[in-house]
C-alpha cells in the first residue's frame, strides 16, 4: 500500500472507505486556461466593481455633506454665543447707566423737595409778599406820560411825541417788572413782613457807680 501511494501517477489517488476494499481513481482532465489571472481580475472588476473614483464620491458624498453642515452649525452657535455675550455686556452696562441715572434723579428730586419745603416754611413764618402788578403798569404808565410832556410843550413832530411815551413806558414796564421778579436782597428784605418773637437788640446792663477810694489820714502820710 505505502509503495502503491509513492508510485501514483498523476490526477491518481486511493479511496478507502471502512473495511471495504481501497480503489485506485483517477481524476478527470483539467484545462487549463491561457488566460493570465490578472487579466481575469480585471474584467471582473471592470464587469461588477465601481472605479474608486465613483466609490469615492458615491460613499464620501454624505459624509462630506454632513461635515460641511456641522461646519456650518458650529461657525453660526459659535457667532450666536458671541453676539449674546455682547448683548448682556451692554445690557449690564445700559442697566448700570440707568441706575445710576435714576439715582441721581432721585436725589436731584430729594434736593428740589427739600427745598420747596424750606422755602414754604419760609414763606409760612414769614409771610412774603411780592410788589403788585398793577403797580408795574402805573409805574410805566406814569413815565409814558413823562415822557409826553417834553414832545407836546416843545412841539416835536407826531411820530416823535408819540414814540418817545411808547418807548418810555416799554422800558419802564421791563425795567419794573425785572425787579418785581427778580428783587436785590435789600427789596426782598424789606418786602418780607417778618416779625420775630424774640427782640435782637442787646438790653444795656448799667452797672452801679464805681466806689471812690478814700484819702489817707494826714498822720499816715507823715
Amino acid at each position: 500500500m505505502a509503495s502503491q501511494l509513492k508510485n501514483l501517477a498523476p490526477r491518481h489517488f486511493i479511496v478507502k472507505q471502512g473495511n471495504q476494499k481501497p480503489y485506485e481513481v483517477v481524476t478527470p482532465d483539467v484545462i487549463t486556461a491561457k488566460t493570465s489571472a490578472a487579466d481575469l481580475c480585471a474584467a471582473s472588476n471592470a464587469l461588477h466593481a465601481r472605479r474608486r473614483g465613483a466609490a469615492a464620491t458615491y460613499y464620501a458624498a454624505p459624509r462630506i455633506h454632513d461635515a460641511l453642515l456641522w461646519r456650518r452649525a458650529k461657525r453660526e452657535h459659535e457667532s450666536l454665543n458671541k453676539n449674546l455675550t455682547d448683548a448682556e455686556k451692554k445690557l449690564e452696562s445700559e442697566q448700570a447707566t440707568l441706575r445710576s441715572r435714576l439715582s441721581q434723579i432721585d436725589a436731584q428730586r430729594q434736593v428740589w423737595h427739600s427745598q420747596a419745603a424750606q422755602y414754604h416754611a419760609r414763606g409760612d413764618k414769614r409771610g412774603g409778599r411780592q410788589q403788585p402788578t398793577w403797580l408795574v403798569l402805573l409805574k410805566a404808565s406814569l413815565w409814558a406820560v413823562v415822557a409826553l410832556i417834553p414832545g407836546l410843550l416843545l412841539g416835536l413832530p407826531v411820530a416823535i411825541t408819540v414814540a418817545l411815551p411808547v418807548v418810555a413806558g416799554i422800558a419802564a414796564f421791563l425795567f419794573y417788572r425785572h425787579r418785581r421778579l427778580h428783587p436785590s436782597y435789600r427789596q426782598f428784605k424789606s418786602q418780607e413782613n417778618v416779625r420775630f418773637a424774640v427782640s435782637t437788640e442787646r438790653p444795656r446792663v448799667e452797672l452801679p457807680p464805681a466806689q471812690k477810694l478814700l484819702a489817707a489820714p494826714r498822720e499816715d502820710r507823715q
